[in-house]
């Protein structure tokens, strides 16, 4: 996102999220998935949007073990980046599987200001969950209930580019 909070692009996504194929899916996907990135990026097909985003990656299945990719970004501006992660039936206590259906955890939604001209590493902290439901792109600052998910990664961060 810009500073101002307006989208601008993705730079990573797995496959299955960019085509909306889910295993056990209804037609339209999995819009509780990933439902930040979904809304932001106008791709929310409970919203029925139409046209799809230019996407800088995409993955096959989630990786494990890390993944460094490189993007472009222009130096002279602020950014907000944003990372929202999910991991299908993760039940908890809290969240089961009769009131949280094939999400169990809510996605998590990571994030950090890259300030124009940044020299040193950043690391994006937790802001909150998506919607359980898929229903919006709010990012909810409630936590508390949250186990496994917030170990999905051990840490997301941006590093300056090497001259």
């Amino acid at each position: 996102e810009d500073a101002d909070g307006k989208y601008i692009r993705t730079l990573y996504v797995t496959s299955r999220a960019e085509k909306r194929s889910w295993i056990f899916s209804p037609k339209d996907g999995r819009p509780e998935s990933l439902p930040v990135w979904y809304c932001a990026s106008g791709e929310n097909p409970a919203k029925g949007s139409g046209e799809k985003t230019a996407l800088d990656a995409v993955s096959s299945a989630t990786p494990k073990g890390g993944v460094i990719f490189g993007a472009e970004i222009d130096g002279e501006k602020s950014y907000v980046l944003k990372a929202e992660l999910n991991n299908s039936f993760d039940y908890n206590g809290f969240y089961t599987k009769k009131n949280s259906g094939v999400n169990g955890q809510p996605s998590v939604v990571y994030g950090a200001i890259i300030p124009a001209g940044f020299t040193q590493e950043i690391r994006l902290e937790l802001l909150g969950t998506g919607s359980l439901d898929g229903s919006d792109g709010i990012i909810h600052a409630e936590t508390e209930n949250l186990t496994t998910a917030q170990h999905i990664v051990s840490c997301i961060a941006v590093v300056p580019a090497a001259d």
